[in-house]
């Protein structure tokens, strides 16, 4: 069986569409405008939009329901990045 949570597989598809979604709808208009599709092409836009809540909303539910130790791991995992970029010379310029 796969060890990995299930929150940071879900977790990036509401990501992925919500960067393309600009360049999808631009290109959505495009399309229309010049009559290249019909008007129900703009279903692909909100069936798009439908999917990035529907999404959203699981990846959220799947990160609360993580166990605490792991959101502790992950705190810790931060925090000692954080450390280390400070302790960087690169932070300084």
């Amino acid at each position: 069986m796969d060890t990995l949570l299930f929150h940071p597989k879900v977790v990036h598809l509401p990501m992925a569409i919500a960067v393309l979604m600009p360049l999808i709808a631009g290109g959505l208009l495009l399309a229309w405008w010049r009559s290249w599709l019909p008007h129900r092409g703009w279903f692909v836009a909100i069936g798009l939009q439908a999917i990035l809540l529907g999404s959203g909303i699981v990846a959220l539910r799947t990160g609360e329901a993580e166990p605490k130790p792991t959101r502790v791991r992950i705190r810790h995992l931060t925090n000692r990045c954080t450390e280390l970029i400070r302790n960087t010379r690169l932070s300084h310029l």
